[in-house]
């Protein structure tokens, strides 16, 4: 048996062992919970088992010390799949009581993300878990996806700073139609027929924009009138066509879908997002998570610190904990 052949079994059983592993820690959704009367292994199968898994330990440090890009292309799919598998459960979970009505302020913010992105990373990764099935190129596959992690892959797979890049890029895509929600943002404050509100709107909220500048909390908190009822009010904005002109660059601008019915439920699902993380705290959030929210809510977190995309999302938590759902 040559070299190479011997270093592909090693490694395939390598994979074994770890998919014994993970098939243990994700329980399939709907399984009974009830413990399997099974008897124990005797003395002479624990021996065997012991000596068999010692063995497969050596092989995978030799891997990893050997082939160490082998082995970290192994260890990204890996988890991956664990991650992927474990959030499939949790979606099925929530989904059908979301689908049959149960109010989504009951929810914690892990499981209303996965509800939100889950239908998207499992449509990313369906052609990609079909083509591992085809035999022959199931050994291609993999590798083809590691080239190209954005076009064949989901979150699941990434890496933390392709994470990070990706979203960046998605970000980056929006930007063009922001100067078109502000135009019309300035346009239509002239129907704002309270002078002192529309005073305030342009220069407190809309000038340091067009400044680059983010507006303050409390100044935003004194005009959330005008986003609630005319001119700026959901129910108004489809009432002409520049109107839903604006909702659609609206719509774009945010990473959200186009159209009234998909605006109105992605807008409340980050409503009780930030509900359920006014509730969690910002505590409960890794960094990863962290920075996945500011990156969800319009602000680039790409090589911002941790301190202060703690005060973007506690600048934005505050806002939003003085708005009702209307939708």
């Amino acid at each position: 048996m040559s070299k190479a052949a011997v270093n592909v079994a090693r490694f395939r059983c390598i994979l074994f062992r770890e998919s014994i592993k993970a098939t243990s820690s994700v329980r399939h959704y709907g399984q009974s919970t009830e413990k399997p009367d099974v008897k124990a292994p005797g003395p002479m199968k624990n021996f065997i088992l012991n000596k068999y898994l010692s063995y497969i330990d050596r092989i995978s440090l030799q891997v990893e010390t050997k082939y160490p890009r082998v082995y970290r292309l192994y260890r990204l799919f890996k988890d991956g799949i664990v991650d992927f598998l474990s959030d499939a459960k949790l979606y099925y979970k929530v989904a059908p009581s979301i689908w049959n009505g149960a109010p989504l302020g009951g929810y914690t913010h892990k499981e209303l993300e996965v509800y939100k992105c889950f239908p998207h990373d499992f449509k990313r990764t369906a052609i990609f878990i079909a083509l591992c099935e085809i035999p022959v190129i199931d050994i291609i596959v993999p590798i083809t996806a590691y080239m190209f992690p954005r076009q064949l892959l989901c979150r699941h797979f990434w890496t933390e700073q392709q994470r990070t890049e990706f979203a960046s890029q998605d970000l980056r895509r929006c930007l063009p139609h922001h100067p078109q929600i502000l135009s019309f943002l300035r346009f239509h404050s002239a129907f704002i027929y309270d002078p002192g509100l529309q005073q305030a709107f342009l220069q407190n909220v809309i000038s340091p924009i067009m400044k680059g500048q983010q507006p303050d909390v409390q100044a935003i908190l004194d005009v959330k009138d005008v986003f609630v009822n005319s001119p700026f009010g959901l129910d108004q904005l489809w009432q002409g066509w520049r109107q839903r002109l604006h909702m659609w660059h609206l719509a774009r601008g945010l990473d959200m879908t186009v159209g009234k019915p998909g605006l109105v439920r992605d807008s409340k699902l980050i409503f009780y997002m930030d509900r359920a993380l006014l509730r969690e705290g910002l505590d409960s959030l890794t960094l990863s998570q962290l920075r996945q929210c500011c990156f969800r809510r319009g602000f680039n977190a790409q090589g911002v610190s941790e301190e202060d995309l703690r005060d973007y999302m506690q600048k934005w938590l505050q806002i939003s904990a003085q708005l009702n759902c209307r939708l």
